[in-house]
């Protein structure tokens, strides 16, 4: 799961690189570990990211495609079943409280 992990950060890290974006790209950095530790601190509670990899290969899809604007409305989906799914774990174990 760990490797899984590590291939996602890489993919979303190069995404920050390749859309040009300086400030876009500060902004998402400075978030970027406490992002990393949730992540690693949750990695046993969550399923297998089987539709992360999915959504990982449109997006791929719709670059190569031209298609800017799907591939943002893919990926801004994508991350918004991440934060659900992260905030489902953070509320089943009451890890709210901590």
């Amino acid at each position: 799961m760990r490797t899984l992990i590590q291939a996602d950060e890489e993919f979303h890290l190069c995404l920050l690189e390749l859309c040009g974006n300086v400030r876009l790209k500060q902004v998402v950095l400075q978030f970027w570990g406490q992002a990393h530790r949730v992540r690693y601190f949750t990695l046993e509670l969550r399923n297998k990211p089987t539709d992360s990899t999915a959504d990982h290969i449109a997006v791929v899809e719709a670059i190569r495609a031209g298609d800017a604007k799907r591939a943002g409305e893919i990926h801004s989906l994508h991350r918004q079943k991440g934060k659900q799914n992260l905030l489902g774990i953070i509320e089943k174990y009451r890890f709210d409280q901590l």
